[in-house]
């Protein structure tokens, strides 16, 4: 979601797309749950919504100031060291 927002702005202003490689907290995260009896120690359970917040309450990540850039990031960095 968010690489076709940045795309889509990035293309708006300067006519090209990022090529930049993604890790998708998603998709590692679906990896996971198909995994989770050998790799998951810190996975919790959930629910079934994969939205980076969804998923940070599966792994006990606390949340303060979602939906700011900073925020995000460091929410999406506690998830990568509980993968």
């Amino acid at each position: 979601m968010d690489m076709n927002f940045l795309n889509r702005e990035i293309k708006r202003l300067r006519g090209a797309h990022l090529k930049n490689s993604v890790a998708d907290t998603c998709k590692i995260y679906e990896w996971i749950k198909m995994s989770e009896r050998d790799f998951s120690g810190y996975h919790t359970g959930g629910n079934g919504d994969l939205d980076l917040f969804s998923i940070a309450r599966n792994y006990g990540v606390q949340i303060i100031g979602a939906h700011n850039a900073l925020n995000d990031a460091f929410i999406t960095a506690q998830l990568f060291q509980r993968f």
